[in-house]
């Protein structure tokens, strides 16, 4: 019997008995939040390459409701890692005392947070702050942290494992931080480039499945009802799961072990980037990390918890669209976690260079006329004058940039000139909307030599001036000789550069020019290839489908 909560029984006489006593223990239990705050100092579009933002963690003791006591956690700690690239720059607050940095952030490698004893209902914060390497890529960079400590039980270091406080599904918690390139604006012109967000939902290739499982079923259940109800369980689940190993489930949790991947900016001119990755145990166990682009396995395998797998042109082998992942494993087990999928679309094609070019030199002006190329690329050109020569084709001899699309003849009248006794010679070149650049077409006393640049990934709006091209020499570039055929608007541009006649006359069509490497390039638009199985996937899963009702109903007639 129980009275006044103490435990009674009768003893009788000679009789020993022995009481133990106990507490009853609560349940300890922890809850990680982690944000960041780039897009409230940064709300235009993102942060750029070595700009400063802070990184906030938020653990909480959360109260259990009629408990009849208090739980206590005893030194709880966060492993907290940032993506390669960025760099804690020494600067923390923290809303407890006790907080320390315990193990400091290295190169690919997660610094450790202190907190200290909690109890029931405590909550501490933690904001560091973090600044991003100059040259850092473009992309959506993401990070992990846990947090975990010790029962008053004392069974075993780190029992207490915390759960994110939005998906208690989880033990990790991560954000987002988007680089972007600062991008000038001129005239108004605008050169698109989007970031794909992460999916949502179920995956396309599981609700397909489930799907293509239930019409077979309820056509095996039409054709002969007394079938037993597993043959139907079996068919279904067998098929479910040949299209879940077609297409695997990015796996964002196994076990003790979670991976991401950086989110590169796409779509993109250039054949050399990096893509980050970021990896946490919580057994603290070494990792093995490994890069794949569509299936096949490249670079080295890596032992940090974050990294960039580096993409070359061994990888992007021309224009096209890539796919990208990471999967990580315990070194010394099967077991592996495979991040979610990224895809980059490439462009490496270049517009066709101007043609039919001439300069009239009259008393203080210069008119220049040309036709832009029928390639279906061109979206603007660019137009550099200079008084001397050898010059750099770049910002500073950059007089007119204009948007003009393909087969399209121009007028272009510069005027006043600087000094109207001085000799001026015209490099002009087309830009497509992923910034790639043709050759030069110079005066006829003029040729160009191209100076190394490095290309940029185009990722908003703007023009792009990074890549130089050095005019020298006397070289005949194109002589202006007209040609016939096709049709093209032709662009009247006044002496301030602005576009004041734009008509439909018959012009000479763009010819064929030989491109960089002396080859004839064809009119003719470029298109991104595509797998078979990109492009017939649906009408393959469908007649699928359809053969195997028919195999199901010959089937089930025959065994009539």
């Amino acid at each position: 019997m129980v009275v006044n909560n103490y435990i009674g029984t009768y003893v009788g006489n000679g009789k020993t008995v022995t009481f133990v006593c106990e507490n009853q223990v609560i349940q300890p239990q922890l809850e990680i939040t982690k944000t960041n705050n780039s897009e409230s100092l940064y709300p235009t579009a993102g942060v750029y390459a070595g700009d400063t933002f802070e990184y906030t963690i938020i653990v909480t003791a959360p109260e259990v409701e009629d408990d009849g006591g208090t739980y206590i956690v005893k030194d709880v700690r966060v492993r907290d890692i940032i993506p390669a690239g960025f760099t804690y720059n020494g600067t923390w607050s923290s809303s407890s005392t006790n907080t320390a940095l315990e193990q400091p952030y290295g190169a690919n490698t997660p610094g450790v947070w202190y907190l200290g004893d909690m109890t029931e209902g405590d909550s501490i914060s933690i904001t560091y702050s973090v600044r991003i390497s100059l040259l850092q890529d473009t992309g959506i960079y993401k990070d992990i942290a846990y947090t975990y400590g010790d029962s008053i039980l004392g069974e075993g270091m780190g029992d207490v494992l915390g759960v994110s406080a939005t998906d208690s599904s989880t033990n990790f918690v991560g954000t987002e931080v988007l680089v972007i390139e600062p991008v000038e604006l001129e005239e108004g012109e605008v050169l698109g480039a989007s970031i794909e967000l992460p999916q949502t939902g179920a995956e396309t290739y599981l609700t397909l499945g489930a799907l293509i499982s239930m019409v077979l079923g309820l056509i095996l259940l039409l054709f002969n009802p007394k079938r037993k109800i597993k043959n139907l369980v079996i068919a279904g689940v067998l098929l479910l799961g040949i299209f879940t190993f077609v297409k695997p489930l990015p796996a964002y949790a196994f076990s003790d072990l979670n991976v991401r991947i950086e989110e590169p900016t796409s779509p993109t001119n250039v054949d050399n980037f990096k893509i980050g990755f970021v990896a946490l145990d919580i057994q603290g166990r070494t990792l093995e990390i490994k890069c794949y682009e569509g299936g096949t396995a490249f670079g080295p395998t890596y032992t940090t918890s974050s990294g960039n797998c580096v993409v070359d042109s061994t990888i992007v082998t021309g224009s096209g669209t890539y796919t990208f992942y990471v999967v990580a494993k315990v070194q010394g087990e099967a077991e592996s976690v495979t991040s979610q999928t990224v895809t980059m679309v490439v462009d490496l094609g270049k517009p066709l260079p101007v043609t039919n070019y001439d300069k009239d030199e009259g008393a203080c002006s210069n008119t220049l006329t040309f036709k832009t190329a029928n390639d279906g690329r061109t979206s603007k050109i660019q137009i550099f004058r200079s008084s001397t020569q050898p010059f750099t084709a770049n910002a500073t001899t950059l007089i007119k940039e204009m948007t003009v699309g393909p087969n399209v003849s121009v007028t272009y009248t510069d005027t006043p000139l600087p000094n109207c006794s001085t000799e001026y010679y015209y490099a002009i070149r087309a830009v497509d909307s992923f910034n790639n650049t043709s050759t030069f077409v110079t005066d006829d006393i003029v040729t160009v030599v191209i100076v190394p640049a490095t290309p940029t990934t185009p990722t908003g709006t703007g023009t792009d001036t990074d890549q130089d091209g050095e005019v020298a020499g006397e070289e005949v570039v194109d002589d202006g000789s007209d040609g016939t055929g096709g049709n093209g608007g032709e662009v009247i541009v006044d002496e301030n550069g602005e576009v004041v006649v734009d008509d439909e006359n018959g012009e000479v069509a763009g010819e064929d020019i030989d491109n960089e490497d002396g080859e004839t390039t064809d009119d003719e638009d470029e298109t991104d290839e595509q797998s078979f199985w990109d492009e017939y996937k649906y009408v393959i899963i469908f007649l699928g489908v359809v053969l195997l009702s028919s195999v199901g109903y010959i089937y089930v007639k025959r065994r009539k």
